[in-house]
This record gives structure tokens, sequence and C-alpha cells, in this order.
């Protein structure tokens, strides 16, 4: 209770709600603001992609860069994700692909943070996650009831996970394997890289303007 100037008493917030009230409005505007840049607000649809051409263009190119350190795949598996990520794909082709995936990973995130709910749990962890995607596993291209060697190699030298005699006896043929692969995947990046740089300095010598600053010098004409 307080006291006004002319001595009535008023009865006031208890500081302790008050502070606990301004933490979930705070809360409630950092949400708000995420699902906003999301492009979901207000019931209406998205106004752009999450998954853009570019994103869906390194999924298919993913290949590990530290397959050294850590490991790599399998052999099997790496050579076809390898000679994936070697072809050509078209501008066409991605904007086919982008909005696939973009409502295929739309899709995950609702149901992944609707099982969080329903599990009582306020942040959508791996084993969420894990129960959201196993529908899929068995029509996926790679076996994914079994991590790849490189992140139960990473589990292993964090600690997360022990080593078995198998694991040890294991380790030598892992780690040949894991360095042919880094080495494999080097010179195909030194050869990408070679190549853009060879397109990118025939473009300039061209002389031709790029599509995007062609339309932002029209905006800035039209104003």
């Amino acid at each position: 209770m307080t006291k006004t100037p002319d001595n009535t008493e008023v009865e006031t917030e208890d500081p302790k709600k008050l502070s606990e009230n301004r933490r979930l409005g705070k809360k409630a505007r950092g949400l708000r603001s995420k699902v906003k840049e999301c492009g979901i607000y207000r019931s209406t649809d998205q106004l752009k992609s999450i998954i853009t051409k570019k994103n869906v263009l390194k999924m298919i190119q993913f290949v590990p860069k530290r397959a050294n350190e850590l490991g790599g795949f399998a052999p099997e598996e790496f050579k076809q994700r390898f000679e994936t990520a070697q072809e050509k794909v078209s501008h066409g082709a991605l904007e086919v692909l982008a909005p696939r995936v973009d409502g295929l990973f739309r899709g995950l995130i609702i149901e992944a943070m609707n099982r969080a709910a329903d599990f009582n749990r306020s942040t959508v962890d791996t084993t969420v996650m894990a129960s959201v995607l196993r529908p899929y596993a068995k029509n996926t291209l790679f076996e994914t009831a079994e991590p790849p060697i490189g992140i139960i190699n990473y589990a292993f030298k964090r600690g997360i996970l022990k080593k078995t005699e198998h694991d040890e006896e294991m380790d030598e043929e892992r780690n040949t394997a894991a360095t042919e692969q880094h080495e494999t995947e080097q010179k195909a990046q030194a050869l990408r890289d070679a190549n853009k740089a060879k397109r990118s300095a025939a473009y300039k010598k061209s002389g031709r303007t790029p599509g995007f600053i062609k339309k932002r010098g029209d905006a800035v004409a039209a104003k």
C-alpha cells in the first residue's frame, strides 16, 4: 500500500510480481520478433523463404571439411556424396528445390515445437528432433539409424562416449579413410575455387553489369 499526497491509501502491485510480468513481457516480445523474422506474423503467410537457393546448393555440395581431424562418412556414403557434390546444378533446379525444402523445413520445425510442448519442454532438444525425424529414416538414401563416423569420433573426443575394444581396433583404419576423404575434398575444393575465380575474371573482363546492381540503379532512379 502507498499513500497519495492527500493521504489516501492506494494498493500497488507487488514488486516481485511486477518484475516477473516484465520478464514475461520481454520474453514474449523476443519471441514475436523471431516469429516476424521468420515471416509468419499475424496469421499471414511468410514474406520470403527461410531456405534460399544458395542454402540448397550448399546442402547438395556438403562434404565435411575437417574429416582428417574427426572423420567423415562411411566410405560408400562419402563416395556418393562426393560425386553428387561435383555435379553442376542449374538455377532452374534450385528454384524448384528451394520452396520444397523450405516447406519441409517449416513442417519439421512446427512438429518439433508441438512435441516439445507435449513433453513439457521449453526448448527443442536432440531427443525431440530425433522423434520428429524417425518416420523419415526408412526413406532416406543413407542409413540414419547409425550416426556418421565424424559425429561418433567427436563424441569420443568430448568424452560423451567411451571407446570399446572394437572402436580401438578400428581406429587406424578409420583414420586412414578419413585422411583420404579430407585430401579428396581439399583437391575438389581447390578446383572449384579456381573455376570460380576464372569465371569471375571472365565476367569482369566482359564489362557486363550484374543484375542486382541494375535493379538497385533502377530503384534509385525511380525515387
